[in-house]
């Protein structure tokens, strides 16, 4: 019986626990570069797709604007725009007219685009307020597990792990019907790599 206890609580050690980000975890995470202005860099999108072994990915480059939104501008397999603002949402495909559409229809794109600007800039009161989460810290790095507190979100999603060094180098969305999307951030700075019209589309 003492070795089954012993079993069962190794196993629960590697259990993620999930609460609110304590004071010391919000000041070593910001710490570990999240905590900046606008942000830019390379991306690679990898989507992966349940009980297939074929994957479809993307690359190109990302401005995330905490007073604006982001835009993903990507270059492979075929050039597009996605402007995700605080109201809209704005896709252009290689030359063809801009489509706007309204946010209030895409509360997922929405949650996801907050989540996103909020674990760059170390906004982690926003992100908690969606999210119950879990840090794993490395003498080099962290893990950051965040599980959806609201029922729509977790319709969607099962949970995102973000994780890196100085900065955020990977975020992974794992959706509720067992696909994924990996995000992998490369060359990220400070400072935009877009002119200010392309907000305009």
């Amino acid at each position: 019986m003492r070795k089954f206890f012993a079993v069962l609580l190794l196993f629960l050690s590697f259990l993620p626990v999930f609460a609110d980000l304590s004071p010391d975890d919000i000041v070593f995470l910001k710490s570990h570069g999240l905590e900046s202005g606008v942000v830019s860099g390379a991306f690679t999108q990898i989507k992966g797709l349940e009980g297939s072994s074929r994957t479809l990915k993307s690359s190109g480059t990302v401005e995330i604007n905490p007073e604006r939104g982001l835009v993903w501008n990507t270059e492979k397999p075929y050039r597009s725009i996605l402007v995700i603002g605080d109201d809209h949402i704005t896709q252009q495909v290689r030359s063809s007219a801009p489509v706007r559409m309204d946010m209030k229809g895409n509360e997922v794109y929405k949650n996801i685009s907050e989540s996103i600007k909020s674990l760059f800039f170390g906004d982690f009161d926003t992100l908690q307020e969606s999210f119950e989460s879990e840090l794993r810290k490395g003498e080099s790095n962290w893990t950051l597990t965040l599980k959806p507190r609201d029922k729509a979100l977790s319709a969607f999603m099962t949970g995102i792990v973000a994780s890196g060094r100085n900065g955020v180098d990977k975020v992974l969305i794992t959706e509720s019907n067992g696909d994924y999307i990996l995000y992998e951030f490369s060359g990220m700075k400070n400072g935009a790599v877009n002119d200010g019209e392309i907000w305009l589309l």
